[in-house]
């Protein structure tokens, strides 16, 4: 299940000639049988596929593989599972070897976010403040409909689905298997539908949008490429190689949906339609044909991810507690996500679900250069071995003679301190990524809604002021990105074309 990479070995030559057999430690007895059960002569488990020619490892090479050539100095560890590596005392092993090895797999994650089911209960898990009532019930309701929709896991769900369908009698649902992928399954009912929907089966059940945005009559979703580099506390960047889907038909106003290839955009399911290239838009083409409004939908698209990630940070903290003991945070672990979104006829996004193990593995060649692009750009960021210490503390005191924070800082602990250590080091190769958290937040609205959340989830008190001092910090880059004669990073441009009239994006 583990692989571990010898850096030196792969610094020359066509990563496609590696040999699986170089690659994989002495594990046999627990091979990655997910990837290998394909492969009628795996010649003990797989061990001496040829990489070039077996689909799901040749992905592995170009997501993980061909990265590391840029490595030099630090041991990687490349998971082969699709969701995660070792058992918890490995992972255990590991924290002890801060910002000396890196894993690109989060304890857990399957937990919170992989799953239809599990990143509908964690929502509600981080959101519940009370022990339920009314007035809890609404409020989670209220943050999980500003970044997603409200969601049903089944047959535990069951009453308060029908609860919800009887007060929205005009709504439709969509309903999906807890176990399918690509599409498989799912189905969209009415209202005398969603009443005669069986109370054994496992789905997750969500409001149908019945009003989404089209694009040349035609429903489209979002694949939002996100690495998150911490989640104890959250650090995330968004990469903007992310693409569009599109449905292969025009969207039906029918009671069901109409045809799956109206209402759905997963490519499996419309590529024996229509070609890939086709269904798919390079995201940069999407915010050209928006114009005007590319902006503005954009900066909703970032909001959603953050606030939504946000969220989960409590639901990784109460399983790293119980589960490892509290201390434990995965502090050498990363991982990419595909956050689905979608976007209402007003332009606001919804998250529909997100990927732990999004594909990178395209016909379409315009798709696959966006995802080694991406690849590149992670490693770049993430393998950084400067010494940022001088810059942290020099930052650190900007923010403080500034004035902009009254709390002294002695709350501050090392792994606060470490944390800010390698958000300065993934700072400095930031310029294609835009940082979901910690937010930069150039206006008193945006401050009081991020405000509201951590409110809400009832993080801990150091946790609170700590957000504080990381707003200030990003505020602090962007302020000093303009000052100077440096060309700013992607997200600081930005955030100062949304906020024009801020203080920080004045020289």
């Amino acid at each position: 299940r583990i692989v571990e990479i010898e850096t030196k070995n792969f610094a020359h030559g066509p990563i496609n000639g590696i040999s699986l057999q170089g690659v994989i430690l002495a594990l046999k007895k627990a091979c990655c049988w997910f990837y290998f059960k394909r492969k009628n002569s795996h010649e003990d488990r797989g061990f001496s596929m040829d990489t070039r020619t077996y689909k799901n490892v040749t992905w592995l090479n170009r997501q993980h593989l061909q990265n590391l050539v840029w490595v030099k100095k630090q041991d990687a560890f490349v998971c082969l599972n699709r969701y995660e590596c070792w058992n918890e005392k490995m992972y255990e092993q590991r924290e002890a070897l801060f910002n000396k090895s890196k894993t690109n797999r989060i304890l857990y994650a399957k937990d919170v976010w992989s799953t239809k089911a599990a990143f509908c209960k964690a929502l509600h898990s981080a959101l519940t403040k009370n022990q339920g009532g009314d007035d809890d019930s609404k409020a989670v309701e209220y943050w999980i409909n500003m970044f997603s929709f409200s969601c049903f896991v089944l047959p535990e769900g069951y009453a308060n689905l029908q609860k919800h369908a009887h007060e929205n009698p005009e709504s439709k649902w969509i309903v999906k298997p807890q176990a399918a992928q690509a599409g498989k399954g799912i189905f969209v009912r009415d209202h005398e539908g969603i009443q005669r929907l069986s109370n054994k089966n496992k789905y997750v059940v969500q409001p149908y949008l019945r009003n989404p945005l089209l694009v040349n009559g035609r429903k489209f979703d979002m694949r939002i490429h996100v690495v998150v580099t911490s989640v104890l506390p959250l650090r995330a960047y968004l990469h903007p190689r992310a693409f569009v889907r599109f449905a292969a038909t025009k969207h039906s106003d029918a009671k069901d949906g109409g045809k799956k290839s109206s209402f759905l955009t997963n490519i499996s399911v419309n590529n024996k339609i229509i070609p890939t290239d086709q269904l798919t838009w390079q995201f940069h083409q999407f915010l050209e044909y928006l114009g005007d409004s590319a902006d503005t939908v954009f900066g909703r698209i970032v909001r959603a991810i953050g606030l939504m990630l946000l969220t989960t940070e409590k639901v990784f903290q109460r399983k790293y507690n119980k589960r490892m003991g509290e201390g434990f945070k995965c502090k050498n672990c990363y991982q990419t996500l595909g956050v689905d979104v979608i976007l209402d006829e007003n332009m606001k996004p919804y998250i529909i679900e997100v990927n732990g193990n999004p594909t990178m593995d395209f016909t379409a060649d315009k798709l696959n250069a966006d995802a080694i692009t991406l690849h590149k750009d992670m490693t770049e960021m993430l393998y950084n071995f400067n010494d940022v210490s001088n810059s942290l503390h020099e930052d650190i005191a900007n923010v403080v003679n500034s004035g902009r924070i009254s709390d002294s800082l002695d709350f501050l602990d090392s792994d606060m301190i470490e944390y800010l250590i390698m958000s300065k080091k993934e700072q400095q190769h930031l310029k294609p990524w835009y940082k979901l958290y910690p937010p930069t937040l150039l206006n008193t609205e945006e401050v009081e809604t991020w405000n509201e959340l951590i409110e809400q989830l009832d993080l801990s008190e150091p946790r609170k002021r700590f957000h504080n001092i990381l707003v200030e910090l990003n505020n602090d880059r962007v302020k000093k990105c303009v000052s100077s004669d440096v060309e700013c990073s992607l997200d600081v441009q930005y955030a100062c074309r949304l906020n024009p009239d801020s203080s920080f994006c004045k020289k």
